[in-house]
């Protein structure tokens, strides 16, 4: 049961530092945005590139889709899983996190800190996907794996620091 407590935890650690620390009411507008960024690529039949955001406005963005994501990895936790539920439910969760990041139009000037945490997010997802494919025959983590996922820690909140976005974990 501890060891299940810590993969919960070292997992929250890791893409915890993707999780916004609060609401600043931007859950409608996140979908009315989302709602004319595909109403905006179907115009796009003519060749035309999809107009990227301000820096701003994709960083408000980021930030909102990882508010969204934390409180969906919240609630995973609330259920009465085993650790490879858990792992495999936050990841799927992570998975569709990255797809919405990568469906923003970023600025030019964000390009490259946009690329490092988007090459940090497939670390990431890569990880747990290890991690979970390898839990001991108990369901729970090892030592290395733990030290694996600590490891990944510092490269997540750097590349959101990088990015402008407010992405921190209450802890």
């Amino acid at each position: 049961m501890a060891r299940r407590l810590i993969a919960v935890l070292a997992f929250l650690v890791i893409f915890g530092a993707a999780g916004c620390g609060g609401d600043d009411g931007g859950g409608d507008a996140q979908e009315e945005d989302a709602s004319q960024a595909e109403q905006s690529s179907e115009g796009d039949e003519e060749g035309e590139d999809e107009e990227a955001l301000d820096e701003d406005d994709y960083v408000d963005e980021v930030t909102d889709i990882c508010f969204d994501w934390w409180g969906d990895i919240l609630e995973v936790e609330e259920g009465d899983l085993s650790t490879e539920e858990i792992l495999t439910e936050q990841l799927e969760l992570t998975e569709d996190m990255v797809d919405d990041i990568d469906e923003l139009a970023a600025p030019e000037e964000l390009e490259d800190d946009v690329e490092e945490l988007r090459e940090v997010l497939d670390d990431q997802v890569e990880t747990i996907d290890d991690v979970v494919g390898d839990l001991d025959e108990d369901g729970s983590l090892t030592d290395d794996q733990l030290e694996q996922i600590r490891d990944s820690v510092d490269e997540t909140e750097g590349a959101f620091d990088d990015l402008g976005a407010e992405c921190e974990m209450d802890r």
